[in-house]
């Protein structure tokens, strides 16, 4: 997903009453040949994922499981600028405490009983334009 879609970080985390546990992610190493060729390596992240939490309230997982799976097919919440969202700017993966993202795109992990439990999602150090959807159909694939 990380290759696909261009982004700087892609992760997977599950969510229980007020926890967000980072369970997996790959992060993409920007290089370019001499001849201009895109030489971009992902690596899977070790950094915070594994055996990493964050509280959810007002976080960007917390309102990527807020989407409602059933009034939509692919249900995608997405920052374009987190630098200039007043929820989210201040946070330590915008704010440069811990990163400088600046775009963000998540879906949920439903489960068969249409339960939010996680998300999937993706972190961009630029601003992006909002999602085809098309794009937003192939990220859930």
């Amino acid at each position: 997903m990380t290759k696909g879609l261009g982004s700087l970080v892609t992760g997977s985390s599950l969510v229980d009453r007020g926890e967000q546990y980072f369970i997996a992610g790959a992060h993409r190493i920007h290089r370019r040949s001499i001849d201009g060729e895109d030489e971009s390596e992902i690596i899977l992240e070790n950094k915070w994922f594994g055996c990493s939490s964050v509280s959810t309230p007002g976080g960007l997982c917390e309102n990527t499981l807020e989407l409602d799976t059933a009034a939509e097919e692919h249900p995608i919440f997405e920052v374009l600028d987190l630098s200039v969202d007043e929820r989210f700017k201040n946070l330590p993966v915008v704010n440069g405490d811990v990163a400088v993202y600046r775009y963000y795109a998540g879906t949920p992990i439903t489960t068969n009983h249409k339960t939010n439990i996680g998300s999937l999602f993706i972190f961009d150090d630029k601003v992006r334009r909002s999602m085809s959807q098309r794009h937003k159909a192939c990220t859930l694939l």
